[in-house]
């Protein structure tokens, strides 16, 4: 191999691999994520996230049935924000590549975040049914 073929192997490598540093829907759900923690963090110090919670059970009538703290909020919370990159993936084609496993973790993110709230037989049965369909419109829309 000459050193001009060295070189452009090189640059190749460096592409790819700095493809996948700069990407940019990652980032923006990291960044999200951390501000979110942040932001759930100090309204537990400052004793507003009680109230939040009171307001949820009044406005939904509903009864939770162990306790919803901060933690089980940063945790629902960062599920979200990975469902709502993974949903940006699979509608910006520049940006598609497999997220299934992304779409797993903040489905489980969700599921833990919210495991002290509601039964888990009832939840890990819609779980299992949205990735069912997740899989059926997915294959649906796949080019054979």
């Amino acid at each position: 191999m000459n050193d001009k073929e060295e070189r452009s192997e090189t640059r190749d490598d460096y592409k790819e691999y700095s493809k996948w540093q700069r990407d940019p829907v990652w980032s923006v759900v990291l960044a999200l994520s951390l501000v979110w923690a942040g932001v759930i963090l100090l309204m537990d110090n400052l004793g507003l996230l009680t109230n939040i919670v009171a307001n949820i059970q009044r406005g939904l009538s509903i009864q939770f049935q162990g306790d919803f703290d901060a933690l089980s909020f940063i945790i629902f919370g960062a599920g979200l924000i990975l469902l709502g990159g993974f949903i940006a993936r699979i509608f910006m084609p520049s940006y598609r590549r497999s997220g299934f496993s992304m779409g797993v973790l903040a489905l489980l993110l969700i599921s833990v975040g919210l495991g002290d709230l509601f039964n888990w037989n009832i939840f890990l049965a819609l779980v299992l049914i949205m990735l069912g369909l997740w899989m059926l419109i997915r294959k649906g829309t796949r080019r054979v």
